[in-house]
């Protein structure tokens, strides 16, 4: 496929988020080095939390060495707790953003669990110490903000721009990679060894991560951090109920349509079904 040809398949994956709730937006409106206006991947949904075209590059993101949207998460996180302090909400931020790691598989937990738990934090009021936990995610998606963004910018051991990112209050939480369906080398293959590259080259956008999904415009397959080509799976229902015959969409429309639902997400992440989907958890749907 060409280059156009993957783009188009791109903004067909970008339309149908947006039909789903996701805010479409153009990657280069988080390049650090870009002025002017914000950019847009298509008008798919009108942002929610006041982020329109007045806000910088700058405030978003301030370093292409950054996968995460740090001003998104701070909004979001003050929004579900509202009974927070500047400080505690600042503090909740800082340790997910903030933190230096080694070895990706263990930074990868540790984050599921201040996602699922939240992050405990400790301010003053009235004189007394409060220990509490500042949420993450609203598990009741009121106050969340899922945005889908493509040809995002990452700088690790080399510069890479990834497909299609979904983004959970600002962290990225769906790596998708598409092939184009008339390429000999752009298969599906290609794009889980394209996904290998970017956690080699930029282990950072993988901190958050739920799971990559790969599409090379008929199959899909989705798969978690450590998964291997085998164990990336197929998707085979869009309810959650009835399975789809195969030749009634393409795999990569049910796979969309089905498990990239918000309320399929949740739940998922909540529980860290994926973490165990390949072992059977879902095998009906597979």
């Amino acid at each position: 496929m060409s280059r156009v040809l993957e783009s188009a398949f791109e903004a067909v994956v970008l339309s149908l988020l947006g039909e789903m709730d996701f805010v479409g937006l153009a990657g280069e409106r988080f390049d650090p080095d870009r002025s002017g206006g914000a950019g847009s991947a298509g008008v798919l949904r009108e942002e929610p939390w006041g982020y329109g075209s007045g806000k910088s590059a700058l405030a978003e993101r301030e370093s292409y060495h950054m996968a995460m949207l740090p001003q998104r998460l701070r909004a979001a996180v003050g929004r579900i707790n509202p009974g927070l302090p500047a400080e505690a909400v600042d503090a909740a931020v800082h340790a997910v953003i903030d933190v230096g790691f080694t070895e990706l598989g263990p930074e990868n937990r540790r984050i599921h669990g201040l996602l699922v738990s939240g992050v405990p934090v400790e301010y003053q009021r009235g004189g007394e110490t409060i220990h509490d936990r500042a949420r993450l995610v609203d598990w009741q998606d009121e106050q969340n903000e899922w945005l889908a963004v493509n040809q995002f910018t990452v700088v690790g051991a080399n510069k890479r721009r990834t497909d299609i990112l979904i983004f959970l209050n600002g962290l990225p939480l769906v790596v998708m990679e598409l092939k184009g369906t008339e390429s000999k080398n752009a298969d599906i293959v290609s794009a889980y060894n394209q996904i290998q590259t970017y956690k080699a080259d930029i282990p950072a956008l993988f901190r958050t991560n739920l799971m990559s999904v790969l599409s090379d415009g008929f199959a899909a397959r989705y798969g978690t951090l450590s998964a291997d080509f085998d164990r990336h799976m197929a998707w085979r229902t869009v309810d959650g109920d009835a399975l789809v015959d195969p030749k009634s969409l393409v795999a990569w429309e049910t796979l969309v349509r089905g498990l990239l639902r918000r309320e399929v997400l949740l739940p998922q992440l909540l529980s860290g079904a994926l973490r165990v989907a390949n072992a059977g958890l879902f095998p009906e749907y597979v």
